[in-house]
């Protein structure tokens, strides 16, 4: 084709360049030849105007006006420029008109022009994810009083080519969002959100911790996600009791990498990270390579095993989260705690403990490595309590001076078993 495509009249390559969606497509075919990039010109500079403006979307509550909705009135328009959006990173939306009287006019959330309302009927009346009338009719009357909410979750619905997605203030008011997600993720032939790889999701604030955690299944169903980041996030309020904390059925989830920090975990709603896996037969398929899962305050209980986490390579957890502190030794805790696929762990240790306190367990990872972990080759643990005991250079007291000779002990031993120890304050 490409050698016949010079010969082509220039109305025919003007026309096949009328065809041509794909924003790579329109780089790529520039570049057959001078004459066509010459004659593409036009193309060319509406594509770098669409990359310039739209490949990234940031909106924030405070924002003038309603960016969202400027966005999905424009798609509509311009189908063309779905395909542009690359990024979208969300603090928080409104859910109601403002009041003129006491903001700026310039800045008010006020209500859409009754042609921009007909966009917006007519984009819920005709998807596919919206099934129902009378659901059509309760998304309408939404948008009409103002929930940004939904005017998001049907953008979502549009967008082919975003890869990636941070949402920055989870909350319940969420919902249609996060139900549209849900849909597109367990439909078969909906091919918005298809090359979504990195989502973060979460509160800046760490004080806060948000009580809606099933955004991370719901993400978690989009079979193109590949990494999960989340930030003080805690346990859907109401669920019933046999609703785990973590729940990623393996016949959704793609996922390799998990980063959850800051989250809502005690006794009461954190149960066995790997159950919800073991309750199926394509456990043995799951995805997730590295996992990392903190409480942040070192509250965070015992997670239960993740032998089921087939092909787990690195792990990074607190102390106590890994290890049953009711079980009689280190080496019990330890059996069955991790899958034969583990490489790296690193543990912050938050209790009150001496150096020796950890010899035992650094030990009996030893042991492990030569009986059921043989990938294993870094050991990191980082000592979280000012009453911990590191010894350091220059401190020559007898007690620092046995504490660097035990650590360096341990590591001799761990490198003897080809594993890399760091101890670390």
């Amino acid at each position: 084709m490409t050698t016949a495509l010079p010969g082509l009249p220039n109305e025919m390559v003007l026309k096949i360049w009328s065809h041509v969606l794909e924003p790579k497509d329109v780089e790529s075919f520039a570049l057959v030849s001078k004459n066509i990039h010459a004659l593409g010109n036009r193309f060319i500079e509406e594509h770098q105007r669409l990359k310039e403006r739209f490949s990234f979307f940031s909106h924030r509550e405070d924002s003038w006006g309603s960016p969202p909705a400027d966005l999905l009135a424009t798609i509509p328009l311009n189908p063309r420029v779905a395909l542009y959006v690359d990024e979208i990173c969300i603090d928080r939306w409104k859910t109601r008109w403002d009041d003129p009287t006491t903001i700026e006019p310039s800045e008010c959330h006020l209500p859409y022009s009754e042609d921009t309302m007909r966009l917006f009927e007519a984009a819920v009346k005709t998807s596919a994810l919206i099934p129902s009338d009378s659901e059509c009719a309760e998304w309408i009357s939404e948008i009409r009083g103002g929930d940004e909410d939904n005017i998001l979750a049907l953008i979502m619905s549009l967008l082919p080519n975003m890869r990636k997605f941070s949402l920055k203030s989870v909350t319940d008011e969420g919902c249609r969002l996060s139900q549209m997600i849900y849909r597109i993720g367990k439909s078969s032939v909906a091919t918005a959100l298809s090359r979504l790889t990195d989502v973060e999701i979460g509160w800046d604030d760490t004080d806060y911790i948000a009580s809606d955690f099933d955004w991370v299944r719901k993400i978690s169903s989009l079979k193109s996600v590949k990494t999960i980041k989340g930030r003080s996030v805690g346990l859907l309020e109401g669920v019933p009791d046999y609703c785990y904390w973590l729940s990623i059925p393996p016949k959704w989830s793609n996922v390799t990498s998990l980063h959850l920090h800051h989250c809502g975990i005690d006794d009461s709603n954190l149960l066995s990270i790997s159950s919800v896996w073991e309750t199926s037969k394509a456990n043995a398929a799951c995805s997730l390579q590295s996992l990392e899962i903190s409480s942040g305050d070192g509250t965070g209980s015992h997670m239960g095993s993740l032998a089921g986490l087939k092909v787990l390579t690195e792990l990074s957890t607190e102390y106590g989260m890994l290890l049953d502190y009711a079980a009689e030794s280190e080496s019990d805790k330890l059996t069955q705690m991790l899958p034969s696929s583990i490489e790296k762990v690193t543990l912050e240790h938050n209790d009150r403990y001496d150096i020796r306190s950890l010899q035992e367990h650094i030990l009996g990872m030893c042991k492990l490595k030569g009986d059921r972990l043989p990938n294993l080759k870094v050991l990191t643990y980082w000592i979280n309590d000012s009453n911990v005991s590191i010894a350091r250079p220059k401190q020559e007291t007898k007690e620092l001076m046995e504490d660097s000779e035990l650590i360096s002990a341990l590591k001799q031993r761990s490198m003897e078993v080809g594993v890399e120890l760091d101890i670390s304050q």
